[in-house]
C-alpha cells in the first residue's frame, strides 16, 4: 500500500485544497492528484461552506453518478458518510478497517470504519475511472 502519512494531519478548513488546509473533498483530491496522478473535480463552487449541510448534500446528489458507486472498496476509493440523515462527509477507502478524512475542527486522519462513530453512518463507496 502507497504511503497515506503525508495526508494525516492537514489543518481543516471550508474550501481548502492544499496541504496547507484542506476540507474533507480537499484530502480526497491531494490524495487522488498524489498518489493516482488523476485531477478530479475540485467541487468547491458547489456549496457555500463545508459546515453548510443542506448546500454539501445538494453538492454530492449533483455529482455522484459523475463516479461509479460499488459493492466493496478498493484502495483510493471515495466513502460517502451521512450524518444527520443527509449525505455531507466523505473520505478515502484506504481497507476495509479504515479511512482518511478531515472533518470540521479537526486534522485530517485515519478513523476506523468500525468505529461506532462511523460503521453506521456508511452511504456508499465510489470510485473514478482510473488505470492503476
Amino acid at each position: 500500500m502507497n504511503d497515506v502519512s503525508k495526508f494525516i494531519g492537514i489543518p481543516y478548513k471550508s474550501h481548502g485544497r492544499s496541504y496547507k488546509e484542506a476540507d474533507c473533498w480537499g484530502v480526497i483530491y491531494l490524495f487522488y492528484r498524489d498518489i493516482f496522478g488523476i485531477e478530479i473535480p475540485r467541487y468547491e463552487v458547489g456549496y457555500k461552506d463545508a459546515d453548510d449541510s443542506s448546500s454539501v448534500s445538494k453538492t454530492i446528489n449533483s455529482h455522484v453518478n459523475d463516479w461509479k458507486e460499488v459493492k466493496s472498496g478498493l484502495f483510493g476509493d471515495v466513502i460517502l458518510f451521512k450524518i444527520a440523515g443527509k449525505t455531507v462527509h466523505a473520505g478515502v477507502y484506504l481497507n476495509e478497517s479504515e479511512f482518511l478524512h478531515s472533518l470540521s475542527g479537526q486534522d485530517s486522519c485515519i478513523c476506523r470504519l468500525d468505529s461506532i462513530a462511523w460503521s453506521k453512518r456508511i452511504a456508499g463507496i465510489y470510485n473514478w475511472p482510473r488505470n492503476i
